[in-house]
């Protein structure tokens, strides 16, 4: 009983963490796809370069973050705007994790590109 209790307890203990790591119901694959698109046409070709690196849980973790952060009328809107779009996902506010030092290293890259004239 002891060890059926323990079981449990700890059974709850990782839904929830779970549940906290990944709140997104269903994952807007269309988004996904759109935000792939984004960063791997990048002007900059260090930053389209290394998005095709980046692995689905990068991208499903960004769209996530992102249909939890804009209205679906914001996001329609952004998925006309490849440049837009991008801009977005690179800004997007979270918990600091593997996703956000990807993020930190495409912003850099982008803001290179941004700075230069014309």
């Amino acid at each position: 009983m002891k060890h059926l209790l323990t079981a449990s307890l700890v059974a709850l203990s990782l839904t929830a963490g779970a549940a906290q790591a990944n709140p997104c119901v269903a994952l807007d694959f269309d988004l996904k796809i759109a935000v792939q698109d984004a960063l791997m046409g990048a002007e900059d070709p260090r930053v389209s370069r290394l998005a095709g690196y980046l692995n689905d849980s990068f991208y499903n973790d960004l769209s996530c973050r992102m249909t939890l952060t804009y209205t679906g009328e914001a996001l329609q809107a952004l998925l006309g705007n490849p440049p837009e779009l991008m801009k977005a996902a690179l800004t997007m506010p979270a918990p600091r994790n593997q996703s956000d030092a990807l993020i930190l290293i495409l912003q850099a890259m982008q803001a290179t590109v941004d700075e230069l004239p014309g």
